[in-house]
């Protein structure tokens, strides 16, 4: 048990030295001051993005858990939807003086059109890469695309699941319950007090009437969802939902109380 102990204590000391290093200060107070504290940045080179956030005082997340962990960007979305963060600008932060080489290119090789932006500090230089479509348009990079597939992946669910988990973040209350129209059925899930769920078609007793105050039925802009919703001739409204890609207007009905 002492040697168990010494172990952790030696650890933590670790942990802290690394997070009070001067090159993770001088960084994390940087971005804090060259990026507005909303957004939302995912270190791909770069110190721990754990350490990094302690000085920035705004998330920082580890960027490379989505091209090297299986469930890395599930694992992203869950993590964002469980904080809040997901309709917040997402950037990718590549610091120059951690770059190795190489590195860029292929980091550019997967997400090749992702827009770019160059913030230039006292101590070193910064590429950011808007990185909100990667998470809401995992499809439209090809490679990343392919390496999701070969995880096991479907980006075009990754993507419906982003956008079902950020009505949790400005609209749907604690307490309150949220079905998607999307191309899955899935059990409800818990996030903040709010609860979310996917379906893949629309509730037989959409119409009887019977709909229950704070359960929604919602479906995406261009989704067949939400001209199935529309068609469906119960009553509808539009709500504007904040994203990183920008505002949209979701198609909401109340849901039937026997769901």
């Amino acid at each position: 048990l002492c040697g168990v102990g010494v172990l952790g204590m030696r650890t933590t000391l670790r942990v802290w030295a690394e997070r009070a290093a001067p090159p993770v200060r001088i960084m994390g107070k940087e971005l804090a001051t060259l990026v507005p504290g909303e957004a939302i940045l995912h270190g791909f080179a770069t110190p721990a993005p754990w350490a990094l956030e302690t000085y920035r005082g705004h998330p920082v997340l580890d960027g490379l858990m989505i091209l090297q962990d299986p469930g890395g960007l599930a694992k992203a979305l869950d993590r964002m939807a469980t904080y809040g963060y997901l309709h917040r600008p997402q950037w990718a932060v590549l610091a120059q003086s951690r770059l190795q080489p190489g590195w860029k290119k292929i980091f550019e090789s997967y997400f090749p059109h992702a827009r770019r932006e160059r913030r230039e500090g006292k101590t070193d230089r910064y590429d950011l890469y808007e990185f909100g479509s990667v998470f809401f348009e995992p499809g439209s990079f090809p490679k990343f695309a392919e390496l999701l597939r070969s995880f096991g992946k479907d980006p075009k669910r990754l993507a419906e699941r982003a956008r079902m988990l950020v009505l949790l973040d400005e609209w749907i209350q604690p307490g309150q319950r949220a079905d998607f129209l999307g191309s899955i059925r899935s059990n409800y899930e818990r996030f903040r007090g709010r609860f979310v769920r996917s379906l893949d078609r629309l509730p037989e007793l959409l119409g009887s009437g019977q709909l229950e105050e704070g359960h929604f039925l919602v479906a995406w802009p261009g989704s067949p969802g939400y001209e199935a919703l529309k068609k469906s001739g119960v009553r509808t409204w539009k709500q504007g939902i904040r994203t990183p890609l920008g505002q949209v207007q979701v198609l909401v009905a109340n849901a039937p109380k026997s769901l």
